[in-house]
């Protein structure tokens, strides 16, 4: 029960940092229109701005020193095995979810990306299967949250959850989904804490540059990046599916 304690504990330090995430990848640039747009339809606006300030509390006294902390003081050779290994185990939410979505060329070089780096590449932290033509630069993540807006689920009203970052009512639905799929979920209680600290940690240090990024509001910033980059992730498979279904069946022959 003490571990459990512990990892609701570290739940809370978590994912708080998506919010840079969300805003940082977002597909195109911000503009004037896009953030009064956003200001617009917020039926959850006092709660999510309450939220967010928590948020943005959690990130300035826990998770962006300890990320400070961990830049200076790792070297880049190990971060960037850690960054390896948690890729790795992303490609098994993205094998499913590619499944789901008919995406079976996709889901097969997931597949092979990830038992490649987990035999040759030491349980993913190197990468080996960039090396040999399975290139990083061609992997799409998915999840939950796009397979449900692929087959045409509304997105439904914006949330701000408390120490998880900008969401909506089908992405939460998502996440919920995902959890069991992530393995270090099924670690015991000490090593999921210990996973998920390092997850946390070695994401925001990627991040940091972002913080000198001038917004003059920053809840609208995060709200439209957000949202901007679900669509563009939704949308590059429904409007593209065929055709990039297609560019991977040349290439894929290319290469073998």
């Amino acid at each position: 029960m003490k571990g459990l304690g512990l990892l609701r504990l570290i739940i809370v330090f978590m994912l708080c940092i998506q919010q840079y995430v969300f805003a940082s990848d977002s597909p195109k640039s911000l503009n004037i229109m896009d953030l009064q747009q956003a200001g617009e339809k917020q039926p959850l606006k006092a709660f999510n701005r309450a939220m967010f300030g928590l948020n943005e509390v959690t990130d300035k006294y826990f998770v962006k020193p300890t990320a400070v902390f961990y830049k200076n003081k790792v070297p880049l050779i190990a971060r960037k095995g850690v960054s390896n290994f948690f890729t790795n185990i992303d490609h098994i939410p993205t094998t499913v979810n590619s499944l789901l979505q008919g995406k079976v060329k996709h889901a097969g070089f997931a597949t092979s990306r990830f038992l490649i780096n987990s035999t040759l590449g030491l349980f993913g932290i190197f990468d080996v299967a960039d090396k040999i033509g399975l290139k990083n630069s061609k992997y799409q993540r998915e999840d939950f949250g796009q397979t449900l807006g692929y087959w045409g689920v509304p997105s439904g009203p914006y949330i701000i959850l408390p120490f998880l970052g900008p969401s909506n009512l089908r992405d939460t639905v998502g996440t919920i989904a995902d959890w069991n799929l992530d393995i270090t979920n099924h670690f015991e209680d000490q090593h999921q804490v210990a996973s998920r600290v390092l997850y946390v940690t070695d994401l925001r240090s990627d991040l940091l540059v972002a913080d000198s990024v001038s917004m003059q509001n920053k809840y609208l910033f995060f709200k439209t990046g957000y949202e901007q980059r679900r669509n563009y992730m939704i949308g590059r498979k429904l409007f593209n599916f065929d055709r990039k279904e297609k560019e991977d069946d040349d290439e894929w022959d290319d290469e073998f």
